[in-house]
């Protein structure tokens, strides 16, 4: 599983300097599973209005707790998304999908129910400006169905419409113990509830299958 910073922030995960990595991974059709580097620093408007700690250590920042710049619950519960809504655009607007169509791409323990309203904007973006297309064969809705799997926690209220938008088959669910989130023991008892007004097949393809074919289980 990767921290989806890049070892060297100078270059980005869609720059081709890694695409040897992605390349093997490919090859050895092994998938590429993200998780989020979770930190209270975010850019832009948050360093304009100095809401952000300036100590360089990340480490120093994210253990520090204060009502002004936040700690570890402003980290996990917008930092997570976040990092991994900029990740996958990327992976996916910047080419990766495209240049390595058999890689595996899992977003992992940074929540799922914003995906439907990113993936709609990335495609109106997309279409909006063909100079970005360019390097796209198709929509990033697209290369998001056809090689990438998103999780969600057992009781996540937004799972069933998510499923309504996207369908039920690039879906996983974590229990992400033993995180605040973890939701266990009785995780399984929880997903199910959450599922309960999908019908028997999309339940099983969220519980089991879907995980089977994201990271090539043998059965």
């Amino acid at each position: 599983m990767l921290r989806s910073a890049s070892p060297d922030p100078a270059v980005p995960f869609n720059h081709p300097h890694f695409d040897p990595l992605w390349a093997l991974c490919q090859d050895l059709d092994v998938p590429v599973a993200l998780h989020p580097a979770t930190h209270v620093d975010f850019p832009n408007a948050v360093r304009l209005f100095d809401l952000i700690n300036r100590e360089a250590n990340v480490s120093v920042n994210n253990r520090g707790t204060d009502q002004l710049r936040g700690g570890g619950a402003i980290s996990h519960a917008v930092g997570a998304p976040v990092d991994a809504i900029v990740c996958l655009g990327r992976f996916i607007m910047g080419g990766v999908c495209e240049r390595f169509p058999r890689l595996r791409l899992l977003i992992l323990e940074s929540g799922g129910g914003w995906l439907p309203a990113i993936l709609h904007t990335m495609d109106e973006e997309i279409r909006a400006r063909p100079k970005e297309r360019e390097w796209l064969a198709h929509l990033p809705s697209e290369y998001f169905k056809r090689q990438c799997w998103i999780s969600f926690t057992p009781e996540d209220p937004t799972l069933v419409s998510t499923v309504e938008l996207l369908g039920d088959d690039r879906l996983l669910w974590a229990t992400d113990f033993p995180h605040l989130d973890g939701c266990y023991p009785g995780a399984v008892t929880t997903l199910n509830k959450t599922l309960g007004a999908l019908p028997a097949e999309s339940r099983r393809r969220i519980a089991v299958d879907n995980a089977i074919a994201a990271y090539g289980i043998p059965i």
